[in-house]
């Protein structure tokens, strides 16, 4: 007993301070340079998609809605390889709106995320762009938020992603988790040591995709569009600048059943063994280590632990305090009242994880991922 105190004495004690230097990082006050007028500039949204055919109508309404001129913004998506009708209905959604846009169908000999990305950047009239999901929804200030961040000298520009509210209780569930992982982004964006992005919400200019070629000796691996770009970034010390900002925020449609969940989180934490920056890595192990702790100490806290008590109770607290800033800045207090149902279910979730990753394949969009690529 006394060995499980010790270990988990220290592993509650490193949580807890790294937690805490995140939050410090979230509510930490972005110092802005003042500025008296920003205006529109010209953008390129780049829009990679494969099997999104639930999604484009939704996709294409929400960019009509932007709050920008949109005669100055041209809208680039990229086909990788759609076995659905997305293409078609795309093309046909695009035809009644009055959007600058080109269609890009990816040649069979290119296939993956990072190719089409790196084709609708060669194609990209602009110098200045933002990438997004298909089945994401940005704010209606979005491009407002980027076109400020850009002229005040951004390179690369990492944004805050959430799920969209949805009634299933397995959405709730995962949009807390998708919080936390947007405070974590934010917090240590902000701390000027960027640990991870979304893709779903990133900016940069194309002279800097050109010059550090984000995606050179990973492009053959499937998964980590955004992380391997971030890591080339932070290697070649370039401006990594950040928005925390409501209006930044692009809202991803949660998954639809449990089975999407594990697929997620196995594609997620493939990425983290193939980064040359292991902070993510740490983090990833440190979090999954502390829940893991966290089912023992439960149980010995029904033998009576009074240690089990300590740490259960600090858990507890570390993760709801972090979680409530992070609500409270993104209007998502209702999820506060899932947290402890959240806190329970977590740690079983990542064993889950654990022991399906031995004898599970990375599954997504109807391929097979491995981390030597796509099967």
């Amino acid at each position: 007993m006394i060995v499980l105190e010790i270990i988990s004495f220290c592993f509650i004690v490193i949580y807890s301070i790294v937690f805490s230097i995140l939050l410090y990082g979230f509510v930490l006050k972005k110092k802005r340079k003042k500025r008296p007028f920003f205006k529109p500039i010209l953008i390129s949204v780049i829009i990679p998609f494969r099997n999104e055919e639930k999604n484009i109508v939704n996709l294409v309404k929400s960019f009509v809605d932007l709050n920008y001129n949109l005669n100055i913004v041209e809208f680039i998506f990229v086909d990788d390889h759609s076995s659905d009708n997305g293409y078609e209905l795309l093309s046909s959604e695009l035809k009644k709106t009055k959007l600058i846009y080109k269609i890009i169908k990816q040649p069979e000999a290119k296939s993956g995320k990072k190719q089409a990305i790196k084709t609708a950047v060669n194609n990209a009239k602009n110098e200045l762009i933002v990438t997004t999901d298909a089945d994401s929804i940005p704010s209606k200030n979005w491009l407002l938020e980027y076109a400020k961040s850009f002229q005040n000298g951004g390179d690369f520009i990492i944004g805050p992603v959430i799920n969209s509210s949805s009634p299933k209780i397995l959405n709730q569930l995962h949009s807390l988790e998708a919080l936390m992982l947007s405070g974590i982004t934010i917090g240590s964006a902000s701390l000027k040591k960027p640990i991870i992005c979304s893709g779903a919400n990133l900016g940069f200019s194309k002279k800097l995709f050109i010059e550090i070629k984000p995606y050179e000796g990973n492009l053959h691996l499937s998964s980590g569009d955004d992380l391997f770009f971030l890591e080339k970034v932070l290697a070649t010390n370039k401006k990594v600048s950040y928005l925390k900002s409501i209006d930044a925020l692009v809202y991803t449609k949660g998954p639809d059943s449990y089975q999407q969940v594990i697929y997620q989180a196995l594609r997620w934490s493939s990425k983290n063994k193939t980064l040359n920056n292991k902070k993510n890595l740490y983090l990833s192990v440190l979090v999954f280590e502390t829940n893991i702790l966290l089912l023992i100490n439960l149980f010995t806290l029904g033998l009576g632990d009074k240690f089990s008590l300590f740490y259960v109770s600090l858990k507890f607290s570390i993760d709801l305090i972090f979680l409530i800033e992070i609500a409270k800045k993104y209007n998502q207090k209702k999820l506060i009242l899932l947290a402890p149902f959240i806190y329970l279910l977590y740690p079983i979730h990542l064993l889950i994880i654990f022991v399906l990753s031995f004898f599970l394949s990375v599954k997504w969009k109807g391929r097979v991922i491995s981390e030597n690529g796509k099967k």
